[in-house]
């Protein structure tokens, strides 16, 4: 069985990425409204999940309001999943004219002042389209990634963020790479999507979108050992297949605040986010699965 995935099917599924991905945008919508179906109304990918997250989320929302934001999300998630196999085939002028990334000058010029940076993302719009940034920035570009399970598939993505000059760095592996670049006196900005569950040892808890929640201290604790300045980068959908994308200055000197004063910052910016525009987060993640209680005792 394992020589049939690995020699059969894996390698037909990506030919049929690489081929899928040379279709025009209008065939490549056509068919993300097609899976949007498949998910929604035929598999109910993850329905008990979305609903649950969203009516947690939004308390104050009747339950045709929930409904609506739970299709849009399902509809952006087939977006999502059609516009990451079409990296692929993007060239840097596909992506120029579909994402508009404002202030970018704050980055280079940080560079400039011989700073790096942690830049606080979030699994909101299409975090995979902000691959082609590295042509951009004077910086080292290194996306933070947690590597999956599939040797295949992880290969695949690691190879697609890389495109444009990005370094993917697995999260285990972020702080020795960047004590490298340091003594090679190279300037980074890591690209750090904080939102996701966390190991609950050592998180940081509070009320996010109205539930008790844990989350990811690395950023802070990275920007604050290696006194880079912290940079947020939010990601709005302003039509189908067009992004903006903004960055913002959390602190320069993250290293002089007191603990989770940071991780906070970015905590009210993103649910800011997301209180904007809801449907564009990805709701079918299991983020509350842990409950405070659980938290193993010191």
């Amino acid at each position: 069985m394992k020589f049939l995935y690995s020699k059969i099917l894996y390698p037909l599924l990506f030919l049929f990425f690489r081929l899928f991905a040379k279709l025009p945008f209008f065939l490549v919508y056509l068919f993300a409204d097609f899976i949007f179906v498949i998910l929604y109304y035929i598999a109910g990918y993850r329905k008990k999940v979305v609903f649950e997250n969203l009516r947690n989320s939004f308390p104050e929302k009747s339950e045709k309001e929930i409904k609506t934001i739970a299709k849009k999300y399902y509809l952006h998630l087939a977006d999502t999943m059609v516009e990451t196999i079409k990296i692929a085939d993007m060239t840097l002028t596909d992506f120029e004219k579909r994402v508009k990334v404002n202030n970018v000058a704050l980055l280079n010029q940080l560079y400039d002042e011989g700073k790096s940076a942690v830049m606080f993302c979030s699994h909101y719009g299409n975090w995979e389209w902000v691959l082609f940034i590295p042509t951009m920035l004077k910086h080292s570009i290194l996306p933070i990634y947690k590597p999956l399970s599939n040797p295949y598939t992880d290969q695949y993505f690691t190879k697609l963020r890389s495109k444009f000059g990005g370094l993917p760095t697995p999260m285990n592996e972020t702080l020795r790479a960047l004590v490298n670049y340091k003594k090679q006196n190279k300037l980074t900005v890591i690209w750090l999507a904080a939102d996701q569950v966390p190991a609950l040892e050592g998180a940081y808890w509070t009320e996010f979108l109205h539930q008790d929640t844990p989350f990811f201290m690395g950023g802070e604790k990275i920007a604050k050992k290696m006194q880079q300045v912290a940079v947020f980068m939010s990601i709005r959908k302003t039509g189908r297949g067009y992004y903006q994308m903004d960055l913002a200055l959390m602190e320069r000197h993250p290293e002089t605040l007191p603990e989770s004063v940071l991780t906070q910052q970015y905590i009210a910016k993103l649910e800011a986010l997301i209180q904007e525009a809801p449907a564009f987060w990805l709701w079918s993640h299991k983020r509350w699965k842990h409950k405070r209680a659980a938290m193993p005792k010191k």
